[in-house]
């Protein structure tokens, strides 16, 4: 059955306060990462209650409040995803590395200074008000014995778009598509039956979040490779092109892996 204390959890407007005065003083991973798991369930919450009703709450889209920041996090996240992930590619020892990762810490450490400005021009009251508009509602459609229709049609309608995007020739821009959409589906079915029960959902994420920080890493590399060509040897660049290609088999391996899994019956 579902549980609206469950589906409200990302709503709890001392949570989201206290993970905000955090980042005044932390720069933990963790902290960035559950302040942005945070504001990715509200962003699925508002998304959820505007299928229901789409003229009293808007569409996640035209709050640019949450979606500034939460892309400022996930830039954030790129960067120490990057730097955690190089090392697979790369010899240990090699120079060419630690200057790599030297320039994705310097990198993240400007992404943070300038989130700590982006938060002091973060409307906290409007971001209070609207958790407490969309938790009102949600326990009001679970006393009226609604939740449970609403819940459906908002994973029938992400169902739609996923098939959709599935008809497609899948790009790395649709794979991303799917993988938001997996996750906003996670997020309502783990609060209507279990995160159990979601395992299959979960890990068809994982997977297509693995091909993403590929992608991201090779991104931020070739950047880096075109900025300091001319600073390094020969050998060095051979190198640096044989890192890419080992990158773009792997990219391939998880991208063919994902494809598959996600051509596999399973349950929503």
């Amino acid at each position: 059955m579902l549980d609206p204390y469950k589906l409200c959890e990302p709503l709890n407007y001392n949570t989201l306060l206290a993970s905000f005065s955090k980042l005044e003083y932390s720069r933990d991973p963790e902290v960035i990462h559950d302040l942005r798991l945070q504001l990715k369930g509200i962003r699925t919450v508002i998304i959820f209650c505007h299928t229901a009703r789409p003229s009293k709450f808007p569409n996640q889209k035209h709050i640019p409040e949450i979606k500034l920041i939460f892309n400022h996090l996930g830039v954030i996240r790129d960067y120490f995803q990057s730097e955690k992930l190089a090392p697979e590619f790369f010899n240990e020892e090699s120079f060419i590395l630690k200057a790599f990762q030297g320039e994705l810490r310097a990198s993240r450490a400007k992404a943070e200074s300038e989130l700590v400005l982006l938060l002091n021009l973060t409307p906290i009251e409007y971001l209070k008000k609207l958790n407490i508009s969309l938790e009102h509602q949600i326990k009001k459609w679970h006393d009226n014995r609604k939740l449970n229709r609403i819940s459906k049609k908002f994973v029938h309608l992400t169902q739609k778009r996923i098939i959709k995007l599935k008809k497609r020739k899948l790009t790395n821009d649709h794979l991303h598509e799917i993988r938001k959409e997996l996750k906003r589906i996670y997020l309502i079915q783990a609060a209507i039956h279990s995160e159990e029960s979601q395992k299959p959902v979960k890990e068809l994420a994982r997977q297509l979040g693995d091909l993403c920080d590929l992608l991201i890493l090779k991104r931020f590399l070739k950047i880096f490779i075109k900025a300091n060509k001319h600073n390094f040897s020969k050998v060095s660049n051979v190198a640096l092109n044989q890192v890419i290609k080992c990158i773009n088999q792997e990219i391939k391996a998880v991208r063919f892996a994902s494809i598959d899994s996600l051509n596999l019956p399973f349950e929503f």
